[in-house]
């Protein structure tokens, strides 16, 4: 019995150094997951302050065209959107 103790020994230990490292690789894959998430909010942000400018400049502007008007106003709404829903997290 104590042969068949040690077998089970080193299979438990054979599985416990498995799920550690298992563990150890899926822990530094979320925080990278989680960093590249910061990172891609941060260059939305940047994105959505850029077409806010571009917008309320255009406004200001007597010989803009009424169509890019329009293509700004619906790209603002739309990362309006899509900032509320996945960077502030509002829906």
């Amino acid at each position: 019995m104590t042969e068949n103790q040690n077998e089970n020994e080193g299979h438990l230990l054979e599985m416990s150094n498995h799920f550690k490292e298992l563990y150890e690789k899926l822990t530094s894959e979320k925080e990278k997951l989680q960093d590249e998430n910061i990172n891609l909010k941060k260059y939305l942000i940047s994105v959505y302050g850029i077409v806010r400018v571009i917008d309320e400049t255009l406004c200001f502007t007597v010989d803009s065209s009424p169509d890019t008007n329009i293509l700004i106003e619906v790209l603002r709404g739309y990362l309006s959107e899509f900032m509320d829903e996945y960077v502030f997290n509002l829906s």
